[in-house]
């Protein structure tokens, strides 16, 4: 392989020059300005001088990608460092000749943004007209509408332009001062990209290992995320053991203990009353479902879809689970009027916008069926299904029926339109055969015998029992609602910053 030689003309050398004083004389106005005790990141200061030499009494911590620089972290800014530096860490970051070089330089911004304190500010300097690498339009630029766009979650304190000696209409760089609103009082309280949120029921077992595998995958994302577990009324110590998760691992922002076993649906309910995140990952704890295959649903949502839903493959359920988990997939893809196939598995991201439109509380409780039905966007992905190592699934049969019957319920007016449309199909076939009588024999009910009398009436009281009792479930469901019961009470709640 043979290598080609760049030539460096005198006009890009003489550009690099002014840029290079141009950032050197912005460092050391920020410096008169800003310089006082504190924390300073300065990020991927290793070809120039960076803001050491001007910043006297801060203390300056750097972070670079590269791991020969010497830096005191070593990381990429478009991703997130949580586990390397909290967020609200710095008074001040200074970030200059570096945007231009990163891969997506929008979550760079909201990397800096995340590792400042509220009321910090950064000290950002770019080239004007300098094409930003990787996926993103070609027509972007650094210029000044281009940087406003880039740093809209900040307040602008300056944004000057240094011209070209000689040359002041052709500006070669741009130097911008901006501050993180003091609003954002609490660091840890500012939303993470992924809330995942877990219910467990009897979970003991095999908690501590489902939690170090999550922990791994979602680490290895390297996006900001916060996890809740919620306990859905277990019998065993599965409580005691999320204590000492919560107490051990920052990044469980909260676990909940409920009063009884309520559902699942329920404790998922509880979970999103805690969650914070711009997007939903939901999952069961009990190892069915690998961890590790978390960055294959993220890689989906973040084509942007707004559901992305797991779909079990080689099911390793009794076939008393399978066959009813069956007829609930085909009443929910009715009811959603979509081709999922498999409704049951938990394993799912969704637009958060889109579940906190619902307002699921203590009296509405989260449903699938809901969210998917109103998705335009959303896609299925095929996941690992394991045997269960510990204890039993809490689905019975009489819950699995409870669930389909939920799901029939969710279908609203359709069960009576197809009922009526039927009626009203047999009842004009029956009045076309009493017309054709008088015209042609007809062999169809050519006489009446007292067993067709009885078949009749059996057929008829069946249908009208069957009406009946769907009615039914619709007047008892009103009743319950207009009592106001709670459908689940959560017992204790500790979170992050205070225990209710």
């Amino acid at each position: 392989m043979t290598t080609t030689k760049v030539e460096v003309s005198k006009m890009d050398e003489e550009h690099l020059r002014l840029i290079r004083a141009g950032v050197g004389s912005f460092m050391a106005d920020c410096a008169r300005r800003f310089d006082r005790p504190g924390r300073l990141l300065d990020i991927a200061p290793q070809n120039h001088e960076g803001a050491a030499p001007y910043f006297q009494q801060a203390r300056i911590e750097t972070l670079d990608i590269d791991p020969q620089s010497g830096a005191t972290y070593i990381g990429d800014l478009c991703r997130s460092n949580e586990h390397l530096i909290p967020a609200g860490s710095f008074d001040w970051i200074a970030c200059t000749e570096v945007l231009e070089h990163v891969l997506d330089p929008f979550a760079a911004v909201r990397e800096i943004r995340r590792m400042l304190k509220p009321g910090g500010h950064a000290f950002i300097t770019t080239p004007f007209n300098f094409r930003i690498h990787g996926p993103l339009p070609d027509c972007w630029r650094f210029t000044e509408h281009g940087l406003r766009a880039l740093l809209k979650d900040f307040s602008i304190v300056s944004l000057d332009q240094a011209a070209t000696e000689g040359r002041a209409l052709m500006p070669v760089h741009y130097r911008v001062i901006v501050r993180k609103d003091d609003a954002e009082s609490v660091p840890d309280r500012v939303a993470p990209e992924f809330s995942v949120l877990i219910t467990c029921y009897n979970e003991e077992h095999s908690i501590e290992e489902f939690h170090s595998r999550l922990s791994k995958a979602m680490h290895q994302l390297g996006r900001s995320y916060e996890i809740v577990f919620v306990d859905d009324g277990s019998a065993d110590r599965t409580f005691a053991k999320l204590g000492e998760i919560f107490e051990r691992d920052p990044k469980v922002g909260a676990i909940m203990d409920m009063f009884r076993n309520a559902g699942q649906q329920a404790a998922i309910t509880a979970a999103l009353c805690e969650a914070r995140g711009r997007a939903i990952l939901l999952m069961d704890s009990d190892l069915q479902l690998a961890p590790e295959e978390i960055p294959g649903l993220v890689e989906q949502y973040e084509k942007g879809y707004d559901v992305v839903s797991g779909a079990r493959t080689n099911r390793k359920d009794a076939w008393l689970r399978r066959v009813p988990s069956k007829l609930a997939n085909g009443i929910m893809r009715k009811a959603t009027r979509s081709e999922f196939r498999d409704f049951g598995c938990t394993f799912k991201i969704y637009n958060a916008r889109l579940v906190r439109a619902f307002s699921y509380g203590p009296h509405r409780l989260f449903s699938n069926v809901d969210l998917i039905a109103r998705a335009g966007r959303r896609c299925e992905v095929p996941v690992t299904h394991y045997p269960r190592k510990y204890g039993k699934s809490g689905w019975t049969f009489r819950k699995l029926l409870k669930y389909n019957m939920d799901n029939m319920v969710s279908l609203s007016e359709r069960p009576f339109q197809v009922l009526a449309l039927s009626c009203l199909v047999f009842a004009a076939l029956f009045c076309l055969r009493i017309l054709l009588g008088y015209v042609v024999p007809i062999h169809i009910l050519g006489s009446i015998s007292n067993g067709l009398v009885l078949n009749a009436i059996a057929i008829s009281l069946l249908i009208t029992m069957g009406v009946l009792c769907m009615i039914g479930e619709f007047a008892i469901r009103a009743f319950l609602i207009s009592r106001n019961l709670p459908l689940y009470v959560v017992r204790q709640v500790r979170r992050r910053g205070g225990t209710e």
